[in-house]
């Protein structure tokens, strides 16, 4: 890790030469010898660093060993931009080694997140670029939530996203039925040139703002997830038979007379996957993980199939359940309920004792569920209750201990998170707040369930006796932690004495997985997890296999949960290809529905993170003026963020309250420190608070320090 830091402060380091000497040609030894390279080894590393420059289009190469930097002011470049509340904001592109600011009057047109061409400008003493939207190549998105007012004849939105820096404007004819100071869906229908502001009509109406159901609702649309699902989808979905006939069980290898079982939250109603046991006679186990055959009901291309893919994955909100498919095929056709034959694709492994995998069969199966446990159920067996399957369970759970284990000597990182929930009365109103930890039953279906996507992705990915081909796959991909955020987390570590290594991947994992074990019981707990989370790089869908970092696994994939995944599906589809003999599929168009698949797994978190949030707001909605104990958990130039009580709500302590002196913010050492007194915050302290102000409407929580 060490290693890629370095490498990445010489191109500041060489960039920085270049923009310093406009118009200059320069050759590698000019460049080691401004940076007192004398290393015959390093001055190559600075000629491979030089090349890549160029070729990345940073800079220009001349003749045979001569680079410059001319001016690029009327370069166009294409990137993501990506704006800011403050105003203005940054362009993300591939052909800049760092995002360039945008100041506000620069951005043209240019909505956030929209791709756009962009010119660099150097303006300033210093030689600092910056960019200028010249055109939208791509709306990143047209649908927008907000408030609406009216004006005499015509009426603007007011939007809810942060990010977006202009009101959009909606004619008389625009507004059709909303009232004044309502929560709408708005379409963006246009900008022209002249127009200072984007028009748009009213596409949906919610209700009041601040109430649950409206911002719940808004939220759902603005993120492109529809509560209802299309008539032509409801027609197909009845023409789907009812019952298995023998002629598709005989096709299948038969685990009806297996001991099988499935094991899920106390309030699922889907059910996409179960476990069976069974002892062959050399003592091995034999162990299925079956998963609910969705792709023999999801005709591809149909209108079923296209639903399912545009809505990508189900949403899980505080109250409900948003399905990627409907009902009558998430909790009935598809789900794996007790004592009905079920269709599935399966993953069967033949395994010691010693948890030695032996032998590994992949396809298609029929069974016929003897048990539907929960979660708790689970556990009491695990812990001693009695049951006619005690013995598998507890083999299993021996099993998926070991296994465990593996993985963690692997490098693989584990965090024991805790899932919040919410004790709601008739009115939807939270009157609880509690949390759930990971016991052994869930480790018990995570380790099977990781298994099974591990194999199927091996089975994707490696090469085949047959024909010596790789096969294209659908991956779970996670890169290695970005080192810059592993540099702050290991700076804020420290803070609270322990060790991050950074010298290599695998002593990066052993000691962050070394420190979220000592950190348990600790106050820091928490924020050390956000803030090792925050390190990571974000999980993604792929064709373009690289390993996933968190899990230590070099071949993974999401084959376990197609009911609530689209991805999964797709994995599903291409099993069977290949099982049937085909020898390859198409990989731009999976490589397409990979990316639609991440963005809308992107959206629908977010969303659920909103339903969370709201209801914790909702929850300290009663308790304004009352004080408690809380954690800070986030620091920035204008406030401090701060987890209240046991709740898990966030509140922000705004820096302006702060009168008895003028504070800064320390980003190296993630501090705000007082000019004058020295006073210093810093995440993880305990504080006393006194709560503010709770605002349903803006999704916010106003804080004060007693």
């Amino acid at each position: 890790m060490e290693i890629k830091k370095t490498k990445h402060n010489a191109e500041k380091k060489i960039l920085n030469i270049f923009y310093s000497n406009e118009n200059i040609a320069f050759t590698h030894k000019q460049i080691s010898s401004r940076l007192n390279i004398k290393d015959k080894t390093k001055r190559k590393e600075v000629v491979t660093i030089l090349d890549m420059l160029s070729v990345k289009g940073n800079i220009k190469k001349r003749g045979r060993n001569k680079y410059i930097y001319e001016s690029i002011k009327e370069k166009l470049i294409t990137g993501k931009i990506e704006m800011i509340q403050a105003g203005g904001g940054y362009l993300i592109s591939p052909q800049q080694t760092t995002d360039v600011f945008v100041k506000p009057y620069n951005t043209g047109k240019a909505l956030h997140g929209d791709q756009v061409k962009a010119k660099i400008i150097i303006k300033g003493k210093r030689k600092k670029a910056q960019a200028q939207v010249i055109k939208v190549v791509r709306r990143e998105k047209v649908f927008y939530t907000g408030i609406i007012q009216k004006a005499k004849k015509n009426a603007f939105l007011i939007p809810d996203s942060p990010h977006m820096h202009k009101d959009i404007f909606i004619s008389s004819k625009g507004v059709k039925k909303a009232e004044n100071g309502e929560k709408v869906l708005v379409k963006i229908e246009g900008w022209k040139e002249e127009e200072k502001n984007p028009h748009g009509s009213v596409v949906k109406r919610f209700g009041c703002p601040g109430e649950y159901e409206a911002e719940i609702e808004s939220t759902l649309a603005e993120k492109g997830f529809n509560t209802v699902f299309p008539k032509k989808v409801l027609d197909q979905l009845e023409k789907i038979p009812k019952t298995i006939g023998d002629k598709e069980i005989n096709k299948r290898k038969d685990f009806r007379k297996t001991p099988t079982f499935t094991i899920d939250p106390i309030d699922a109603k889907d059910f996409d996957d179960a476990l069976s046991v069974n002892m062959l006679a050399n003592n091995n186990y034999e162990i299925g993980i079956h998963i609910a055959d969705v792709s023999s009901y999801l005709e591809a291309h149909s209108p079923l199939d296209k639903e399912a893919y545009k809505r990508g994955t189900s949403v899980y909100l505080v109250d409900k359940v948003v399905p990627m498919l409907p009902e009558q095929l998430s909790n009935d056709l598809c789900s794996l309920n007790p004592n009905q034959n079920k269709l599935c694709f399966s993953v069967v492994l033949e395994i010691s004792k010693k948890a030695e995998i032996i032998k590994t069969w992949i396809g298609r199966t029929v069974i016929n569920s003897n048990y539907r446990f929960t979660y708790e159920d689970a556990q009491k067996i695990i812990q001693g209750g009695k049951h006619p399957l005690y013995n598998e369970i507890n083999e299993l759970n021996n099993l998926a201990k070991v296994f465990r284990k593996k993985r963690i000597d692997r490098g693989a990182i584990c965090f024991d998170k805790k899932e919040v929930r919410f004790k709601i009365d008739k009115n939807k109103n939270p009157i609880e707040v509690y949390f759930k930890r990971p016991k052994d039953a869930h480790r018990l279906v995570e380790e099977f369930m990781l298994l099974a996507n591990k194999k199927v992705a091996e089975f994707l990915g490696k090469h085949t006796q047959e024909n010596q081909k790789t096969k294209e796959g659908v991956y779970r991909v996670h890169d290695e932690p970005d080192i810059e955020k592993i540099q702050i987390l290991k700076q804020f570590a420290k803070q609270h004495n322990y060790q991050i290594d950074t010298r290599n991947k695998n002593t990066l994992s052993r000691s962050i997985n070394a420190m979220l074990d000592q950190v348990k019981e600790k106050p820091e707990k928490n924020t050390i997890v956000k803030l090792t989370i925050r390190s990571m790089a974000k999980a993604k869908y792929t064709t373009k296999n690289i390993g996933h970092y968190g899990l230590a696994m070099n071949y993974y994939s999401h084959f376990t949960s197609p009911i609530r995944r689209y991805p999964d599906v797709l994995v599903h589809r291409l099993l069977q290809y290949y099982l049937e003999g085909e020898k390859g599929a198409n990989i731009k168009e999976l490589e397409k529905q990979c990316l639609h698949s991440t963005e809308m797994e992107i959206k629908a978190t977010e969303a659920e993170r909103e339903s969370i949030k709201f209801m914790h707001l909702k929850y300290m909605k009663d308790k304004v003026g009352e004080t408690f104990f809380g954690v800070i958990s986030g620091l920035a130039e204008w406030g401090i963020f701060v987890e209240v009580g046991d709740s898990g709500s966030e509140g922000l302590i705004r820096t302006k309250k702060l009168t008895n002196d003028k504070y800064y913010f320390d980003p190296v050492k993630l501090t705000l420190k007082g000019l004058t007194t020295h006073k210093q915050f810093k995440i993880g302290d305990k504080i006393k608070i006194i709560i503010d102000c709770v605002d349903l409407q803006k999704k916010q929580m106003d804080l004060s320090l007693c």
